[in-house]
């Protein structure tokens, strides 16, 4: 097979200007993404119960430090059967009911498909069918339709890789270099992408608070308590009828 000797201009003026373009976008819009987004206040019920929450597992863990009484008082509070706090049904909130969070998701989603239409057209109208790098290992053929878009060249080497393939390469392997610069991947953040995806694409699911409060209803009911200050003078002393105190 002939071998390819590509132009150093095309490193000059397509490999380099590809990857610093696409990096001053990810970042632009990841600034910009900030600046779109709403400041989400939490909700007072929200608050209270991740109050309660807290309070609870400290319970479970700190309960030997208090007596028997105030520990029953506590988890009573937790666990009546009537009257308790975990025993309450909390109302399941539906993200696509929150205007706030439809108004970030479609900013986000505007924040990332119009330049990505932009990119799209100027690498096609400036860098279409050009010949950028070449992997340093070998691809079978099956590789051509990822590394080759935009080249119709069958007899070519799929290792070769077209201007429009970079591109896509970029797109998806600049995202560290971009964490290490802003420290977000902006709207292209594939976690992000997946919340709003999520639930037919309603957004990221909220925790389910029945589900947890009767985790830590259980939780408290498992606890054996055991007053650890249960004669603390005689421990503190090490002497109970002349023998130390087990």
């Amino acid at each position: 097979m002939t071998n390819l000797f590509l132009d150093p201009n095309i490193r000059d003026w397509v490999f380099i200007p590809l990857v610093l373009v696409m990096l001053a976008v990810g970042i632009l819009r990841a600034n910009i993404a900030k600046l779109m987004a709403s400041e989400k206040k939490p909700k007072k019920q929200d608050i209270i119960d991740n109050g309660y929450l807290q309070r609870a597992r400290m319970l479970r863990a700190n309960g030997r430090l208090i007596s028997k009484e105030s520990f029953a008082m506590r988890k009573s509070f937790f666990n009546h059967e009537s009257k308790g706090f975990f025993r309450q049904e909390r109302e399941q909130a539906n993200p696509t009911q929150d205007p706030n969070m439809m108004a970030d998701m479609m900013k986000g989603n505007m924040s990332m498909i119009l330049p990505q239409i932009l990119l799209m057209t100027w690498v096609n109208q400036f860098f279409y069918g050009f010949l950028t790098t070449q992997v340093p290992f070998p691809l079978t053929l099956k590789f051509k339709e990822m590394t080759q878009r935009g080249v119709e060249l069958q007899a070519l080497d799929a290792t070769w890789i077209s201007s429009l393939s970079w591109y896509f390469l970029i797109v998806y392997g600049i995202q560290g270099l971009q964490i290490l610069i802003t420290g977000s991947a902006g709207p292209n953040d594939e976690k992000r992408m997946a919340e709003q995806m999520s639930g037919g694409g309603g957004g990221p699911q909220q925790p389910d608070m029945n589900v947890i409060f009767k985790q830590e209803r259980e939780g408290l009911e498992l606890v054996d308590h055991d007053y650890d200050l249960d004669k603390v003078e005689g421990r503190l002393l090490g002497l109970t009828q002349g023998k130390k105190f087990d």
